[in-house]
């Protein structure tokens, strides 16, 4: 399948849905439902309002990613991810895995996770990436308050996949059952000032997540969003993407309309108001 070029879009192009009329009957669902299937097949990426996060909450794990990327060097390497076998910990910039013909990206991460004990089924029958978080011990709080908001943004994302689920009509049901005890990551992010031509670097390259739902906070600096055909430039707010595991009824039921039809990524803005 042809890869399709990227095209610049206006902010106006962005559609805003609202996840309010999930709780206000039958006939307002049906507008969400419509109004996300037009942007799956179209723009691929929208806003969100009336979605149940508050501006407390993203100014709270905004902090707290603040607190943690202004410790110092050694104490954030001193909880590296490669030490983790659940993939949780401290990614530097620059830092490649397996593959080192890729361009590094001009990021540094803090990757946690679902926080499971030693008794937590998943993590005695041995099951990928069930296991505890690396966590600083140089920061009052963090822990609380980073947990504080993964439940929130479970709330938020139990929204985004009825959304989905009525946007394909599939019975919520049905769904349901598959995401009563996901294994959810957080993924604290840092893109320190580059200059504007940069060679063999970029803030982050390429990629397709691997969950089913990924949902993402930016702060105001902005940047540019690229999901493969489209391009906007934006002080974003948040976004959540469709992660390769959605399944074939999502690709097929989208991609088949979309300009880009190799795109399997949907962008999801999460505001703040």
């Amino acid at each position: 399948m042809a890869i399709a070029q990227s095209r610049q879009i206006e902010l106006s192009e962005i559609p805003v849905l609202d996840f309010g009329l999930l709780d206000q009957g039958p006939a307002a669902q049906s507008r969400l439902f419509k109004a996300m299937r037009e942007a799956c097949e179209t723009v691929g990426f929208f806003y969100t309002k009336n979605h149940g996060v508050s501006s407390a909450d993203t100014g709270s794990i905004l902090e707290q990613s603040h607190r943690f990327f202004a410790l110092p060097v050694a104490e954030r390497e001193a909880l590296p991810i490669t030490r983790s076998p659940f993939y949780r910990g401290y990614l530097a910039v620059g830092q490649r895995g397996a593959n080192l013909e890729r361009a590094p990206d001009l990021l540094e991460a803090f990757n946690l996770g679902t926080d499971l004990g030693p008794d937590h089924p998943g993590v005695k029958a041995g099951k990928p990436l069930h296991g505890p978080n690396q966590w600083p011990s140089s920061l009052p709080g963090f822990k609380d308050k980073v947990g504080a908001y993964q439940a929130v943004m479970h709330g938020f994302a139990q929204k985004v996949l009825r959304a989905v689920a009525g946007s394909m009509d599939v019975p919520w049901e049905k769904l349901a059952p598959a995401f009563k005890e996901p294994l959810a990551q957080i993924r604290l992010l840092h893109y320190p000032p580059q200059p504007p031509a940069l060679e063999h670097m970029m803030g982050a390259r390429p990629h397709q997540d691997t969950s089913f739902i990924t949902i993402l906070l930016q702060d105001d600096a902005g940047g540019q969003l690229d999901v493969e055909g489209t391009q906007a430039d934006e002080p974003l707010r948040g976004d959540a993407d469709q992660g390769e595991d959605l399944g074939q009824q999502m690709v097929q039921r989208f991609a088949a309309a979309s300009p880009a039809p190799q795109m399997q990524t949907l962008q999801l803005n999460l505001g703040v108001g």
